[in-house]
Order: C-alpha cells, then structure tokens, then sequence
C-alpha cells in the first residue's frame, strides 16, 4: 500500500488525504474541505532558486499543519495545500480559514542565516454537505473559490453551493453543433499577417446558438472542456494547415482553458500535430484568460516553455492590472496582451483612460503587444489608438463572421 505521510515532510501525502476525502463524501460526513494557496510563488522562486523556494514550502507546510491540528493538511503542488477537517462543525470552517492564513503570515520564514520572508496566502473551503460526487469535484470548487479569495480582502472565501445542476443538465447543453467564428484582429499600424481570434459557438437542435461564455462553464462542470478544447484547437490546426501558402500568412488566437493545457497528453498531441503537419508554430497563438493564469501560474509556465521550443506564442487575455497580475507580464513567454473590455470606454472615462496609458507602458516595456477588444465606435478606436494599442478587435472593425475574408491589407483604423 502507498505510504500514507511523505518522509521528507511529515505531512499526510496527497493521495491519503484525497483517499480519505472521498471516505468522508461517501460517509457523508460533516466537515470542510480547504484549498491553501501561497502568493507570488514564481517571484520567489525565482528569486531564492529552486532548492530554497522548496524548503521555504516544507516549512509553510508544517506551519500549517501545525494551524490545523488535529485536521490531515497534505501538499497539492509547488504552492498549495489542502486541509481535511472530517467531522468539524460547519459553521467553525470559516475560522479555522482564518486561522490557517493568520498563521501563515504570522512570522518570518528564514531562508537563509541573513535573509528570512514573511509568506502570504489565500483560502477557499468548502463544507462537505449537502455532498460532492467525489474528491475531485470537491477539490475543483474549492479550488474556484480560492480564486474568489484573492478578490476579497479578507483573503478567505466560502463555496456556495449552487443549487447543484445535474451533470445531464451540463451535457445537455453541450448537445449540439459546435460552431466556431472569426474575428480579425487588425494592426493599428497596418500590416500584412491576417490574424484573427476563434471563436467558439455551439448550434443546439432548437436553433438558439450559445456564445463560448455559456459553453465553456458547462464543459467544465459536465468534465468535458478538455474534449472540447481539443477539438477547437485541432479545427485550428487544420485551418493554418489550410492556409499555409496564403498570400498573407495567417495567425489564429485560440483560447485554451488551463485543465487542458495541464495534462501533459494535450501537449504531447498538440507538439506531436504541429511536426505532423509541418506547420509554424509561430502562427498558432494560445488565448489564456488572465484569472485561470494566476491560479494556475506554474503548469502554465511548464506548459508555456514546452510549446515555445516550438515557436507557439502566448496572449493573456481579460487584462486588468494588478500586482500579481503585472508579474505574469515578466514571468511568462508572452507576446500578446488583451485588454479586458472595460477599457473600451477608457475615451468616456479619464480615470480608466490613465490606467489603460500605464498598463500599455508597462507591457511594452515587457517587449509584448497590446490588443484592444469589443471596439465598437470610432471614438472607442481613437482613444485606443492615442493610447498606444497595438492592435484591435470588435464590431467596429468587423464582427465575428464566419469567413476568413477580411481585407487586413487595406484595413484603414
């Protein structure tokens, strides 16, 4: 039987905890379930090195096992955590949530004999009832509610339980005709690449068409968004593959969401389809949206450094300035960024107008290029053009069609 505490730390392994978790849920158990996640973990990582950065983690890990005594605390991955409380009352979570972060933060770490750190995080919990079907999907909502976390000052936050939508009722919805769309992204400047977004639509049998922002939730909840990932990006292939000796070379931006680009089969594949069909991997740019990089900032970097070897470029996408999200600029191969979409009334807003000058300052100086989304007047499109945007997309310039036809070579702003 697999050990059921790591000998170099002490703890709970992951897969005992994960173990007993799933015994709690088929028990039904009171209790919680909580999702520990340590800040600006690629800052320091890159600034102690590797080796220090790990011991910095064994010793939050033991600081936090020490908080939560008597609950089972195991180590998820290089910055999080997850606590196990079986049989705690459900209304004490929030203050054990409390007391884990308090207890993070309450003293310097040493680092070195000269050097120590003070260490922040966030937690997301969850009470076991009114049930999940098993550890993963409570580990998955947990895991979404930290991201909340990070929005709220307090730095803790509750799952709510929705009322739970049967997993038919996602697949339901994901019944249909996928149907992707184009939308060209045009240089402000002028220039000869057509470069256009996908985007994804899904055709139900009633005729109604749903937009990605209702398809892709119910992929994720029904465990399908991988499938459908997938299948986007091997349409996108196929059109590059298409389009290869096109007078204007093409350029797609396909949004991916992070569970796919986490598991290393997808980045087998895509590695394996790009020499199979010889394609450059320049002209393939993956779309990842901005709150799943800063939860998931590590697999995408590894996935990131695998895909650049060959050639695939990056754009964050939903921008909004901010200190963790400022960091990802340098701390990732990025080459575009796109602005969330509220900047595109930065010209009726002066407050927004200077926020949007700095945070185009600050990713040109990161050497990337800024993209300026849902343009859809000629005054939204000259402030974004006084600004300093790179490029823009939006019903000004075209709507999402479903023709890669756009004349990017007369294009005129």
């Amino acid at each position: 039987t697999p050990a059921t505490s790591n000998p170099e730390t002490g703890l709970p392994t992951r897969h005992h905890v994960l173990q007993q978790l799933n015994a709690a849920l088929a028990h039904r158990d009171r209790g919680g379930v909580f999702f520990v996640e340590v800040s600006s973990a690629l800052g320091l990582r890159e600034r102690y090195g590797y080796a220090a950065f790990e011991r910095l983690m064994v010793q939050a890990g033991q600081r936090l096992a020490e908080a939560g005594h008597p609950h089972l605390l195991a180590r998820l991955n290089d910055n999080s955590f997850l606590l196990l409380a079986r049989n705690a009352g459900e209304d004490s979570l929030e203050s054990i949530a409390a007391a884990l972060r308090e207890q993070l933060s309450a003293r310097a770490f040493v680092i070195r004999d000269d050097e120590s750190v003070h260490l922040r995080g966030v937690v997301g919990y969850a009470p076991l009832s009114p049930g999940f079907d098993d550890a993963n999907s409570a580990l998955e909502a947990v895991e979404r509610t930290t991201l909340q976390a990070r929005l709220l000052s307090a730095g803790v936050a509750g799952h709510v339980h929705r009322d739970v939508v049967s997993e038919q009722e996602h697949l339901a919805l994901l019944d249909g005709q996928l149907e992707l769309a184009y939308q060209p992204i045009v240089a402000v400047a002028g220039g000869n690449t057509a470069q256009y977004q996908l985007l994804l639509r899904l055709r139900q049998a009633d005729g109604t068409v749903l937009a990605a922002g209702q398809v892709i939730p119910a992929a994720e909840a029904a465990g399908r968004i991988a499938d459908l990932d997938q299948q986007v990006m091997d349409h996108a292939l196929g059109l590059l593959d298409l389009y290869r000796h096109a007078t204007q070379p093409l350029n797609l931006f396909v949004s991916q969401s992070l569970r796919t680009l986490q598991r290393d089969a997808f980045a087998d594949w895509l590695l394996e389809s790009l020499q199979r069909r010889d394609l450059p991997g320049s002209a393939l740019v993956i779309d990842v949206r901005l709150p799943d990089a800063l939860i998931h900032t590590v697999p995408l970097q590894q996935f990131c450094q695998r895909m650049t070897g060959a050639g695939v470029r990056f754009c964050l996408s939903q921008f909004e300035p901010g200190g963790e999200a400022d960091a990802l600029l340098t701390q990732l191969p990025l080459s575009f960024v796109r602005m969330a979409a509220r900047f595109s009334s930065s010209h009726a807003n002066p407050a927004t107008r200077e926020e949007l000058r700095r945070a185009i300052e600050r990713a040109h100086g990161a050497g990337l290029q800024i993209i300026g989304q849902q343009i859809e007047d000629p005054q939204a499109a000259a402030a974004m053009w006084v600004g300093g945007v790179d490029y823009i997309q939006g019903n000004m310039v075209q709507s999402a069609g479903s023709d890669l036809n756009f004349d990017f070579h007369n294009a005129v702003l």
